[in-house]
């Protein structure tokens, strides 16, 4: 096989998304949006308008949530590290809640989460 034939085939073929796959993404940023932020992702990514706000604003366009795995993500996953280190501060949080870990040492309080989640709620 040659190198154009391998590439080609390595290429990640678009996914077909549906209308409740779509909702699903949209919502499911605002969530991931709130752990980037959390994380402080603002102050790597591309967008203006994220650094300026210091929060992470982005979103892709639902529209290309089938393009790629990371559009499901705001504009600042980019990569696995990426996704890896916005799962892990998601576990951090989760075992300071469930006091499993009292000392997860999340950088997020409840009061920023129940504020976030009357925010998913509207």
């Amino acid at each position: 096989m040659k190198r154009e034939e391998w590439m080609e085939a390595a290429e990640p073929q678009p996914v077909e998304v549906g209308e409740g796959d779509r909702r699903f993404f949209r919502n499911s940023q605002r969530v991931f949006r709130f752990f980037t932020t959390a994380l402080e992702n603002y102050t790597f990514c591309h967008l203006p308008k994220c650094r300026r706000a210091r929060a992470c604003l982005g979103e892709h366009a639902p529209e290309t949530y089938g393009e790629n795995y990371y559009n499901r993500f705001p504009p600042c996953i980019r990569n696995e590290a990426g996704r890896q280190r916005m799962i892990d501060e998601m576990d951090r949080y989760e075992a300071q809640v469930l006091a499993e870990d009292p000392d997860a040492e999340a950088k997020i309080t409840d009061e920023q989460w129940d504020a976030a989640y009357a925010e998913l709620e509207r």
